[in-house]
């Protein structure tokens, strides 16, 4: 019988080690059992890291422990020769009870020469390949393959990693620095801190990274009944009625008895008919469309790959030999699936058995079996050495303590690029509108309105020149509760720069606040003139504007003390365990620059600041509201040196000022002043409320239009007037052709 061509299978990983060669028969190796040839790889002695003695479903210590530890010892080459880019190296596959979960080292080399290293989340696939999806014939033979397949299990998410750190080895395989990695947005474990070329280059020996990973994850996560419910089901079908069963229920019911199946074959001692039964599922699965039966699969491999570990064979080339091979033929299956599940099987002895677990009772503990074989004494001595190390004793415990501060202290990478350009944009806005209402003010106030108008010019660039500070001068993007945002304006090229534009920040909200209180002030004093209740002489009104603007200026002045308490911000947020924030900060795309204060370097600074605002609050918004109410109460009455439309109109325009400050800025910085208060908002939900709060210049100068009878008509005017003016354009244009015609 004359052999085929051979068929060389590589499932979709690159490596020696996944290439099968079976030359099969011309009736396809039905009536006679193929010969098969192997890689020098799978034929080579079987030495994993997981015992032997113990299945692969299992770790080493107590069996019911809270917490698992995977440790991995691995090489990553790397190319400095890619000026900019992500290597990736062999994934880091997290396998216990048969739910898989998987990270691969990545070194990303920046732009500016930035060197960073982090684990990548893979997801349940055993190469960043399966992770991207596999062709569609890869895992099955029949035509009818979904042609964008998807080998994706609905209910498995990431871990929640309790702890994860990655060890720099010399060429003696000596643990020269240990450095904790840290969850981030995307999935990934990072490393907070980033390197130079010449640092990066110092760790590694020949050009290769060489790593040791420790990673703990809680047991529960590793429940095969949290990703499919092995219970047996059966369809209630209504009596007298026609029922029909969907196919993703058959298929679901069928997936679970694919599991079950497998699971109650005996892997420690197999026999024959089991070895039938266990292949003959295999095919099933392998005859089914590509990422069908996800989770059956994985089972079903990691029982044929347990049957492997735990029995006498030397190598995967002796087992399927001597146990596999003999009952091919009493299985009937596909001789093309055969192929594919022997490189499944070997892919899955290659990776998953050289990640040593061990059990972990609590973190401390953690730590404790994160130093086996290594030189204590060695590995302290050379991170003290190494500027860039951290010391291993401390990574376990300062991970627990990260824990409860991660879920309120991560900021999506949306606000880094959103905030800029929406600062920009309603600054531009903001000088726009409010060219318009001081031009409005100054050509078309009336004349016995003219005074009042001088002091809302002065709110108007007040409130112009707020916008220009956040939107151009200084740009942050919070990072509330902590005290420390990151700045993007023009402010923030040094730290003086960016210390100097909290300063103008606060300046400018302040000037907002001292021209509201003038305004309302002089409408108190001109009506009081005006109703003849009393005469404000001039030394009054500038003693009480004086004492205003005092109070008001306090806490810009302990702003401006509160420099002392100025600290890096990557030194700061490293100090406040914030080291999602750091590596947040590190993978931007761009250069990010924050400026951060201490509470606790001195403690009176942030009391007494806290004090002069609460102060400064009071004596303005008492003042604001004291000036209002007697201004109300004395047009409330009729006044015979007044006309009745003249104390009508005082009333409205009293009104007027009230609510521009009450609803615009006011409001908002209650909201600010509860929340810190209250610590009610995270970052992302602090830069929501500030993108609203920035509208308060537009806002204010639409109702100051809108609200004033002078300035509305003008603008009506003036748009009606362009309008009749295009008309008259167009219709002279059509006299003029029809003139011509």
């Amino acid at each position: 019988m004359l052999a085929t061509p051979t068929i060389e299978v590589l499932d979709g990983h690159k490596g020696p080690y996944n290439s099968v060669r079976i030359p099969q028969g011309r009736l396809g190796g039905i009536l006679r059992m193929p010969p098969i040839h192997f890689s020098e790889e799978v034929k080579s002695a079987y030495s994993p890291s997981h015992p032997r003695s113990m299945s692969l479903m299992c770790n080493e210590g107590i069996a019911d422990s809270e917490w698992i530890q995977f440790q991995h010892d691995t090489d990553q080459v790397v190319n400095y020769n890619i000026k900019s880019g992500k290597q990736y190296s062999d994934v880091v596959p997290l396998f216990h009870s048969h739910v898989l979960w998987s990270y691969a080292p990545r070194i990303t080399i920046g732009k500016g020469g930035k060197v960073r290293f982090a684990l990548a989340s893979v997801g349940p696939h055993l190469s960043i390949i399966d992770g991207k999806g596999k062709g569609p014939h890869n895992n099955c033979t029949c035509p009818q393959c979904d042609p964008v397949p998807k080998n994706v299990i609905a209910r498995l998410r990431a871990p929640r990693v309790a702890a994860a750190s990655v060890a720099i080895r010399n060429a003696q395989g000596d643990v020269t620095a240990t450095f904790a990695l840290v969850p981030s947005s995307d999935g990934s474990l990072v490393l907070p801190k980033s390197f130079t070329h010449k640092e990066f280059r110092a760790m590694t020996v020949d050009g290769k990274l060489r790593m040791r990973l420790w990673i703990s994850v809680p047991r529960s996560y590793f429940a095969l009944s949290t990703v499919i419910d092995l219970t047996p089901r059966s369809p209630n079908v209504p009596r007298g009625a026609a029922f029909t069963v969907s196919p993703e229920v058959l298929r679901a019911e069928k997936e679970r008895e694919l599991c079950r199946q497998a699971l109650a074959i005996d892997v420690r001692n197999p026999t024959s008919s089991t070895m039938v039964e266990l292949l003959r599922l295999l095919d099933f699965i392998w005859e089914a469309p590509y990422g069908h039966f996800p989770v059956a699969k994985r089972v079903a491999v990691g029982v044929l790959a347990d049957m492997m570990h735990l029995g006498p064979h030397a190598s995967t080339h002796d087992f399927v030999q001597d146990t596999l091979l003999p009952s091919f033929h009493e299985s009937r299956i596909n001789p093309s699936n055969l192929v594919t599940i022997l490189a499944s099987l070997a892919f899955h002895l290659n990776t998953i058995p050289g990640v040593h677990k061990t059990s972990v009772i609590a973190l401390d503990y953690g730590r404790k079996a994160g130093a086996a074989n290594t030189n204590e004494n060695t590995v302290e001595k050379e991170a003290e050495k190494t500027p860039t190390g951290v010391n291993r004793n401390n990574f376990m415990s300062d991970i627990s303590s990260y824990e409860f501060r991660m879920r309120n202290l991560t900021l999506d990478v949306f606000w880094i690029g959103f905030m800029p350009v929406y600062q920009h944009s309603i600054g531009v806005v903001t000088v726009i509108l409010s060219g318009l209402v001081i031009y409005l003010m100054l050509k078309r106030t009336p004349r016995h309105g003219q005074s009042l108008a001088r002091y809302l010019i002065l709110m108007q660039i007040s409130i112009l020149i707020v916008d220009l500070g956040w939107g151009f001068l200084v740009c942050p993007v919070f990072l509330f509760p902590l005290t420390a945002i990151l700045c993007n304006g023009i402010l923030c090229g040094s730290e003086t720069g960016m210390h100097a534009g909290v300063v103008v920040l606060f300046q400018c909200t302040v000037q907002v606040a001292i021209a509201l209180c003038l305004t309302l002030h002089y409408k108190y004093t001109a009506i009081a003139k005006l109703t003849n209740h009393r005469f404000v002489t001039t030394v009054e009104k500038t003693i009480t504007r004086l004492i205003f603007a005092v109070a008001l200026e306090m806490p810009v002045a302990v702003m401006i003390v509160a420099g002392v308490c100025q600290q890096e911000m990557h030194a700061f947020l490293r100090k406040e365990q914030q080291l999602p924030l750091v590596a947040l900060i590190d993978d931007s795309d761009v250069s990010l620059s924050g400026v951060a204060y201490s509470i606790t370097l001195f403690v009176w600074i942030p009391i007494t600041l806290a004090i002069v605002v609460v102060v400064a609050i009071l004596i303005s918004v008492g003042g604001c509201i004291f000036w209002v109410v007697q201004t109300l109460r004395m047009l409330s009455v009729e006044i015979s040196v007044i006309s009745e439309r003249t104390r009508k109109m005082q009333q409205q325009l009293t009104y007027t000022l009230l609510g521009m400050p009450l609803g615009i800025q006011v409001l908002p910085m209650f909201i600010y002043v509860l929340s810190m208060s209250l610590f009610m908002f995270n970052p992302g939900s602090m830069n929501c409320l500030l993108c609203v709060q920035l509208c308060h210049a537009s806002f204010h100068t639409v109702f100051l239009i809108l609200t004033t009878p002078s300035y509305r008509r003008a603008v009506l005017c003036n748009a009606i007037q362009r309008k009749d003016t295009a008309s008259t354009s167009v219709v002279h244009t059509s006299h003029s052709l029809f003139a011509h015609g």
